[in-house]
């Protein structure tokens, strides 16, 4: 009988055992999968994209970061914005260094860094706590969106400032600019208070009518040169920013190379997202190289020369 005792002991330990280790790998699965890139179902649905098909998913502010060490879509998005502020400002100290403007200009040029510098965390916030739950995404993609706002009002200040010959033309930019930032802004109000969310192009759209805006001077900088034939550095210069901003943006709305490959191509690096950041660090450096040789140029405002 007590053989029979300790027998029926030994099978229910072994069972006992048995089971603590299907446990145990359970768990060493389940920590695994957190760690791995996630399939497309398993993308939360605010997130889904046609083309891109793995998702780096970070549950919490500290796991988000640890993942911007990681290649992928999202932190090749964060790294481009900070590496181009980065850009702007060590080009911002060597101008300083190497060139003095007088104080009023000086103040222009450093409200102009100031709008990358404002940007760039809101967008990195953006790209890498986004994964997080929908009431983040929502919330940091408004920051980016405000962000974007903000930028192009200053740029549309300082572009007209450096570009123009009457400040009334830099008032008339930057006013046209505050205007449409607001029509926008009352885009997004009214579709939240419709509970109807703007879908990918119509805020594409809406941010786009803003981003243009900076541009105008730099239109008028293109005629300006071409009716004079006066092909000097700036104007080379602005050609060049122009031309690697609408490759970005074409790129982005139109989803290319995306679309033209099997989705998840570019799950890592290259979607149309990377490729507008990436054309965005030239935008961003052509534009400060512009205000500066412009000031070098003696393009002065008549009234502050």
């Amino acid at each position: 009988m007590n053989e029979t005792s300790e027998i029926h002991e030994t099978i229910q330990n072994d069972i006992t055992n048995v089971t603590d280790i299907n446990e145990e790998n359970d768990k060493i699965d389940e920590i695994n999968k957190t760690d791995k890139i996630n399939e497309t179902n398993e993308i939360p649905d605010y997130l889904q994209d046609e083309h891109i098909t793995e998702y780096v998913i970070g549950r919490n502010h500290s796991e988000c970061i640890r993942n911007l060490f990681k290649l992928h879509h999202e932190s090749v998005n964060a790294w481009t914005m900070i590496f181009s502020n980065l850009f702007v400002l060590l080009i911002t100290i060597y101008i300083f260094i190497r060139y003095r403007f007088n104080r009023l200009y000086s103040i222009v040029f450093i409200i102009h860094l100031l709008a990358y510098t404002i940007h760039t965390p809101l967008s990195v916030g953006y790209h890498t706590f986004n994964s997080i739950n929908k009431d983040e995404f929502v919330k940091w993609r408004k920051y980016d969106v405000y962000g974007i706002f903000l930028r192009c009002i200053i740029l549309s200040f300082t572009m007209s400032f450096f570009t123009y010959s009457d400040f009334t033309y830099v008032l008339l930019n930057t006013s046209l600019t505050l205007v449409v930032v607001y029509y926008s802004l009352l885009k997004f109000k009214e579709s939240e208070d419709n509970h109807k969310p703007l879908d990918k192009i119509e805020q594409g759209k809406i941010v786009g009518y803003v981003a243009l805006c900076p541009l105008i001077p730099l239109f008028y900088k293109v005629y300006k040169s071409i009716k004079n034939k006066k092909y000097d550095l700036s104007f080379k210069i602005v050609i060049i920013g122009i031309l690697f901003y609408f490759i970005s943006i074409i790129s982005y709305c139109f989803r290319i190379p995306d679309k033209y490959f099997e989705p998840g191509t570019f799950n890592k690096i290259g979607s149309s997202h990377n490729i507008m950041h990436f054309g965005l660090i030239i935008t961003s450096i052509c534009e400060i190289l512009y205000v500066y040789i412009s000031a070098k140029e003696g393009n002065y405002i008549k009234s502050f020369k």
